[in-house]
């Protein structure tokens, strides 16, 4: 190999072609300055799947739609989240340097507001107007059934107040759901954001479900969130 020029050692030596770049390198500490071009440093901040794993990792806004989920005291309403902050994650590969049964996770904070009313199932009582603004952690897991497809599952465990009748009381709202976009291989984060917002109307691949634990009864909901990344 005398006189190869830096250049040409990956099409030399095939198996380099067969490494790919870890997510994030300084590719100075790594390979030969020759060797970094603009498309080895684009390559450095690529991550499989990675317009999903963007939702996870930034900053988004989420648009809630919660309706009834049993017979009883549901809430029914819209709401409006923000999540922020990432203060634990989990970004794995198997023995292989493949993602096929890896779980991932990843752990950020939530401020939230909804509005909407409490009421029984079919009851001729009037519902009861509320107001909820509360904040906590959320989490989401992605268990990859292969290399390409995981299945997403999210959760919200806030806290917060709800003035409900001129009154303020605390309250408790654990939720928890499943992301189906990305085991159907349906990733409407590639979509234009025109496009994306009524695709996942029609798609419905993000749902929930939860309850409202306050002083009274609780009041239990499923909900559609509409994701926007920012």
């Amino acid at each position: 190999m005398a006189g190869l020029k830096p250049e040409d050692l990956q099409d030399s030596v095939k198996p380099l072609q067969l490494i790919p770049v870890p997510y994030n390198t300084d590719l100075k500490g790594v390979v030969a300055d020759s060797l970094i071009t603009q498309q080895a440093k684009m390559a450095s901040q690529m991550l499989p799947e990675r317009n999903f794993i963007r939702s996870r990792i930034g900053n988004s806004g989420v648009f809630g739609f919660n309706s009834r989920a049993f017979r009883g005291n549901y809430l029914q309403g819209r709401e409006f989240r923000l999540k922020f902050g990432l203060f634990s994650k989990r970004y794995e590969y198997n023995d292989l340097g493949k993602k096929r049964g890896v779980l991932d996770y990843f752990n950020g904070c939530t401020l939230s507001y909804g509005f909407g009313s409490f009421g029984e199932f079919r009851s001729e009582v009037p519902r009861e107007r509320v107001h909820l603004l509360k904040g906590g952690i959320r989490s989401n897991y992605n268990y990859w059934i292969t290399n390409k497809k995981f299945l997403g599952f999210t959760s919200y465990m806030e806290a917060g107040v709800q003035f409900n009748g001129g009154k303020v009381s605390p309250v408790f709202v654990p939720s928890v759901g499943v992301q189906l976009g990305p085991l159907l291989n349906i990733n409407y984060y590639n979509m234009p954001i025109w496009l994306r917002i009524p695709a996942q109307f029609i798609l419905s691949l993000e749902v929930r479900i939860g309850s409202v634990i306050g002083n009274g009864r609780p009041a239990m909901f499923s909900g559609l969130d509409l994701n926007y990344v920012f």
